[in-house]
């Protein structure tokens, strides 16, 4: 997970608290740029999840209830699958028929992640920024 994921989990949290803000003023309570908040936020909107309307009266606003939105629904949106199928160990793909001596470990334990990342849903995320 990145910084990335981070703004866009607070983006989500904000505009659920302010229904809808100028991206300048939601760039700014997120400590980003337009321009950086625009790109993060762009996975989101052609999810459906964040509406986009440009102009004097525009900004973002939440298109869903952050309840119904998983935190893998919004790192998978953002940065990409969580199982890419990558070996932690060598710099190739990993898999059942070729793995590496940590493959079965790392398999259980990414797929306790992902269940629990499933199972949390964006309200339930602290509001505060990661360190």
């Amino acid at each position: 997970m990145s910084t990335r994921t981070d703004i866009a989990l607070r983006a989500i949290r904000r505009l659920a608290e302010t229904k809808r803000e100028a991206g300048a003023g939601l760039a700014a309570a997120l400590d980003v740029t337009p321009t950086y908040l625009a790109r993060i936020l762009s996975p989101l909107v052609r999810s459906g999840w964040i509406s986009s309307k440009q102009g004097p009266s525009g900004g973002y606003a939440l298109s869903c209830d952050p309840g119904d939105l998983s935190v893998l629904d919004v790192i998978e949106a953002v940065e990409g699958p969580v199982d890419s199928g990558h070996c932690v160990l060598r710099d190739t793909n990993c898999s059942s028929a070729s793995p590496c001596s940590m493959h079965d470990a790392w398999s259980r334990a990414r797929d306790a992640l992902t269940k629990e990342l499933r199972a949390t849903p964006v309200a339930a995320c602290t509001q505060g920024r990661s360190t």
